[in-house]
C-alpha cells in the first residue's frame, strides 16, 4: 500500500484567521456563531464514530478512487462463503 499523504491538502479555512491573538479569537468565535442543526450534529457524530467522510457521493467516490478501497459500513461477522477473493 502506498502512502496517501499526497491526497491531504491544507484547506483555506486552516490559514491564519488574523494577525493578532485578539483578532484570531474573535474570528474563531464568529465561525461558530450559528448553531448546527441536530441532524448535522448527528451526521458528524456518526461519521466520526465510524471514521467515514462527510460529503457528496462524488466526494466519496474520489476518496475511494484515491485510496483504492471502498468506503462503507461492513456487516458484522465473518464474510459469507463465496465472497472471499482468492
Amino acid at each position: 500500500m502506498s502512502c496517501n499523504a499526497a491526497i491531504i491538502v491544507k484547506p483555506v479555512s486552516s490559514q491564519p484567521l488574523a494577525v493578532s491573538i485578539e483578532q484570531r479569537r474573535y474570528q474563531y468565535r464568529e465561525l461558530f456563531r450559528e448553531a448546527l442543526s441536530p441532524e448535522d450534529v448527528h451526521a458528524f457524530r456518526e461519521a466520526t464514530h465510524y471514521s467515514m467522510p462527510i460529503g457528496s457521493d462524488y466526494f466519496r467516490a474520489q476518496i475511494e478512487r484515491r485510496l483504492e478501497r471502498s468506503l462503507g459500513y461492513m456487516g458484522s461477522g465473518r464474510p459469507r462463503f463465496g465472497l472471499i477473493k482468492e
